[in-house]
């Protein structure tokens, strides 16, 4: 079925060495791509690995870059 888009988010041990902090990126950004989902075009796998700039991020800031991978990616609606 390729009604929605299916996502992975990828927070490597290079990103932190600290589960706590990989998974609060992976919560978050699984969080943003939930809320848009209907934005988002449908049919498509999509892998979002996390670099080790992300770290300080605001949810906002995370939610900012996100998109913008996207409308690059030409992925959004």
């Amino acid at each position: 079925d390729k009604s929605l888009s299916r996502f992975t988010v990828v927070v490597s041990n290079k990103v932190s060495k600290k589960a706590v902090l990989r998974n609060r990126l992976r919560r978050q950004l699984r969080e943003i791509i939930r809320l848009n989902l209907k934005k988002i075009k449908s049919g498509h796998d999509i892998i979002v690995s996390v670099k080790s700039q992300s770290l300080g991020k605001t949810y906002q800031d995370l939610e900012n870059s996100l998109n913008l991978a996207l409308k690059k990616s030409k992925l959004l609606k």
